[in-house]
């Protein structure tokens, strides 16, 4: 079964241990953890491999100054991702077995046209509109490919072709001012664009996870001198951090509390293997504020053992 944002068929799944279950039920909160944390070691380096390869294959039709302002805005920005991971496989049996304690724990089945509005590309959350977005994972490494050639190709192209909108005091702008100020425009927005498109691009391997992800790419703003962070202005949640087998990890909480009553949770999922009972799981869900009228509790169907 496929989710459909902002479609009909909109249902997303959270597998997760039992452990992890509770607590997202209990507090009302999904953990978005920083996306090198992940178990694919290859995220956001996959989508930069492309780049590189694409940036070089263009740089013969284009001014070297254009690429080399291109490349270097791009590379000066760092990007920090965090993201809650989905999958529109319902009842799959390599989830059970990778994401909830090998078929004990449960699978929370979230309404995506509520828990998340926003399907536009990934950006730093400059803006309330930018904080959170819902995107699908792409595994196909030509459409990733093609796409960050359009990204990259339509942005030296404006370059050369003028098509940004002029500054204010565009007219008081000498040739070579004007020119500086296209390059920066155009260098900004497709690096925002590729920045956000490397979050959402995965290997091939991994497919049949049929993933979604809710992604925050927090702006953090720093002191010059001492490089702390001195604010985060729009954000999920300040910073939280946990140990996760041998390193300090930081996360965000999404608070999605205020959904609960419009009917954000659909169905809870328990696995192959867990032993749950019905009584337990329903008064579990209730005292935890659930209504029966949007939650359909399910088994798995996997003979898994």
């Amino acid at each position: 079964m496929e989710a459909v944002i902002n479609g009909n068929a909109m249902i997303i799944y959270h597998y997760c241990s039992g452990e992890s279950f509770l607590g997202i039920i209990r507090s009302k909160k999904l953990w978005l953890s920083g996306i090198m944390n992940m178990s694919d070691y290859s995220e956001v380096l996959l989508a930069r491999t492309i780049i590189n390869e694409e940036l070089h294959r263009l740089a013969s039709r284009f001014d070297e100054s254009i690429i080399e302002s291109f490349v270097q805005n791009f590379q000066a920005n760092e990007f920090r991702p965090y993201i809650c991971c989905f999958s529109s496989a319902q009842d799959k049996l390599s989830q059970w077995r990778g994401y909830a304690d090998d078929g004990r724990g449960f699978a929370i089945g979230f309404d995506s046209n509520i828990l998340c509005q926003s399907t536009a590309m990934p950006s730093m959350a400059r803006d309330q509109d930018s904080i959170l977005t819902l995107n699908r994972v792409e595994y196909d490494a030509d459409k990733a490919r093609l796409a960050i050639h359009n990204y990259v190709q339509g942005a030296l192209l404006a370059l050369q072709m003028d098509r940004e909108p002029p500054a204010k005091n565009w007219d008081e702008l000498s040739d070579e001012q004007r020119h500086a100020r296209l390059t920066a425009a155009c260098c900004r927005n497709a690096s925002s664009l590729l920045r956000g498109y490397q979050v959402i691009v995965k290997n091939p391997a991994f497919v049949e996870e049929s993933e979604y992800r809710l992604v925050h790419m927090p702006f953090w703003l720093a002191d010059r001198d001492t490089k702390l962070t001195t604010d985060i202005p729009f954000s999920v949640s300040s910073p939280q951090y946990r140990i996760s087998k041998d390193r300090l990890c930081t996360y965000f909480e999404f608070d999605f509390g205020s959904l609960i009553e419009h009917g954000v949770i659909r169905e809870v999922w328990l696995g192959p293997k867990n032993q749950t009972i019905n009584m337990e799981i329903e008064a579990f869900l209730g005292d935890s504020g659930l209504s029966f009228k949007f939650v359909e509790v399910r088994r798995s169907n996997a003979t898994y053992r």
